[in-house]
C-alpha cells in the first residue's frame, strides 16, 4: 500500500533491501500531480520536506532488529507557520532550524514551538545545521536553553563549519581544520590540507583535501583516504556513513565500518539528506524516497543535555537530553536508585523527579545528587552512549538550600533512600 499526502509517497511494509533501489513509482490512480520538493531534511526519526511553500513532516520508517521497515506514523504533518517561507531546513530531535530569504534564520523547539529569530537573511550565509539543542548558521552557533530562550555561544567565522552537539569543526581558509568543544578552549588542529567542506559525527572528522580526496580521521587518529571523484561538493558524516555529492550532483555513500568498502552511487535524486542509517531524496517522478542504507547501525549518541542546576526541597526537578536518533526504555537514576518520570520522542528525552523519597518525604537539603539516564535505540541498535562512549549520561544537581560553594561544598557522597519508581 502506498500512502500519499502533500506529495509524500512512502510504501508501507517493504523489507529492507540490500541495495538502494527505488521503490516502485506511484500509479497514476494514486496521484496525478508530481510534487515540487525543494528541500529534504532528516533527523530525530523524521523527514522534513519543503514543497512549494509548505513545510511537511513525516516519521521515518524504522528498522527493527530483524531488519524490517515500518512507518511510525502514516500521516504527513503540516509544520508551516503562518506566512513563513522556507529555503532550507535542518532538524534534530524536536528542534527545527529554518532559513528564508524573507524571514531570516529561525529555530523552534517542537512543531508547536514559537520560532526564535537568530539572524536576518544574508546572501553570504549558506550552511545551516541543527544538532541537538545547538543551531549552526554559517559559522555562528546558538543554543536553545531549557526555558526556551536562545543565545549565541560561539562563532568560527567561516561557512565551512560543521557541528555535532557540543563539538564544532571548521576549515579556516588556510588549509587548516580545527575541532573544539563549545564549552571549552581546547582547540585541536586536525589537518593542514583542507580545501573546503568539513564534517563531524561522534569521534570522526572528515574534510575535502586539496588533492580532491576526502580524508576521514577516527577517534584513534587513524586517517582513511577516499577517492571522491571530480567536482566534490557537499561532504557529510552520519553514524558509519560518509556521504558526498559529485560534479554530476549524484549522492555517494561509503560504509566506514568496513575498511575494504568502496563508494556506492545511489539512484536518489536531489535534494538529499542522510541521517541515522537512512538516505532521503526524490525519484524520477519527483516523489520523496527514504531508503535504509545496507550498513551496520550505530548506537544512539548523546548530542546535548540541559538540566535545572538546583531543586527546592520537595519540589520537582527537570532535565532534557538530545540523542542522535529516537530512543526507548529510558530510565532515570538518582544516586543509583531508579526514580522519576521520562517523556521521550524524536530523539529528545525529558526527565523529571518529584523531589520526594520513597517514603513520601522531601529529599534532605544541603545535598548534591548525581543523576544519570539510560536509554536504548528504537531500531535495535543498542544502548545509547555519550561522546566518551559511556552508556550512562548524567550530571549533578543541588537540593536547596545548599552551601554557597554549591556541589563542591555539599556532601556529594551522601546517598539517600529515594526508592524506586
Amino acid at each position: 500500500m502506498t500512502m500519499t499526502r502533500f506529495g509524500v509517497a512512502v510504501r508501507c511494509g517493504v523489507p529492507v533491501l540490500a541495495g538502494l533501489a527505488l521503490l516502485p513509482a506511484p500509479s497514476a490512480s494514486a496521484t496525478t500531480t508530481s510534487p515540487v520538493i525543494r528541500v529534504v531534511a532528516l533527523g530525530g526519526g523524521q523527514v522534513l520536506t519543503v514543497e512549494e511553500d509548505w513545510l511537511i513532516g513525516q516519521d521515518v520508517p524504522v528498522r527493527t532488529a530483524r531488519g524490517e521497515v515500518r512507518l511510525l506514523d502514516a500521516d504527513a504533518r503540516d509544520l508551516s507557520r503562518g506566512d513563513e517561507t522556507y529555503d532550507d531546513v535542518s532538524v534534530s530531535g524536536i528542534y527545527i532550524l529554518t532559513a528564508s530569504g524573507k524571514d531570516g534564520f529561525r529555530v523552534r523547539a517542537g512543531a508547536a514551538g514559537r520560532p526564535t529569530r537568530l539572524l536576518p537573511a544574508a546572501d553570504d550565509l549558506e550552511h545551516i545545521k541543527q544538532s541537538g539543542r545547538y543551531s549552526l548558521v554559517g559559522g555562528a552557533i546558538y543554543r536553545t536553553e531549557q526555558d526556551g530562550s536562545v543565545g549565541r555561544v560561539s562563532s568560527t567565522g567561516t561557512d565551512d563549519t560543521d557541528l555535532f552537539g557540543e563539538q564544532a569543526v571548521w576549515s579556516d581558509g588556510r588549509g587548516r581544520v580545527w575541532q573544539q568543544p563549545l564549552d571549552g578552549n581546547d582547540r585541536l588542529l586536525v589537518a593542514r590540507d583542507a580545501a573546503g567542506p568539513v564534517a563531524v559525527w561522534g569521534r570522526r572528522v572528515a574534510w575535502l583535501g586539496r588533492d580532491g580526496r576526502i580524508r576521514v580521521r577516527s577517534g584513534d587518529e587513524r586517517v582513511r583516504v577516499v577517492d571522491a571523484g571530480p567536482g566534490t561538493g557537499r561532504v557529510g558524516l552520519s553514524e558509519n556513513v560518509l556521504w558526498w555529492t559529485g560534479d554530476d550532483g549524484r549522492l555517494r555513500v561509503l560504509n566506514l565500518a568496513d575498511p575494504r568498502s568502496v563508494p556506492r552511487l545511489t539512484v536518489l535524486r536531489p535534494p538529499y539528506a542522510v541521517d541515522s542509517g537512512f538516505a532521503a531524496g526524490t525519484d524520477t517522478h519527483g516523489y520523496l524516497r527514504v531508503r535504509a542504507l545496507p550498513f551496520p547501525r550505530a548506537r544512539p549518541e548523546l548530542l546535548s543535555s540541559a538540566q535545572e542546576s538546583s531543586a527546592a526541597r520537595g519540589k520537582p526537578w527537570h532535565g532534557t537530553l538530545d540523542f542522535t536518533k529516537p530512543v526507548q526504555r529510558v530510565r532515570l537514576f538518582i544516586h543509583g536508585q531508579r526514580v522519576g518520570q521520562t517523556v521521550q520522542g524524536r530523539g529528545t528525552v525529558r526527565v523529571s523527579w518529584n523531589g520526594l523519597r520513597a517514603d513520601g518525604r522531601p529529599a534532605a537539603p544541603d545535598s548534591c545528587l548525581h543523576w544519570r539516564v539510560e536509554a536504548f535505540g528504537t531500531d535495535g541498535s543498542g544502548a545509547a552512549v555519550d561522546q566518551e562512549g559511556s552508556t550512562s549520561s548524567g550530571d549533578s544537581f543541588l537540593v536547596t538550600p545548599v552551601p554557597r560553594s554549591g556541589c563542591a561544598g555539599a556532601a556529594q557522597s551522601r546517598a539517600q533512600d529515594l526508592g524506586r519508581a
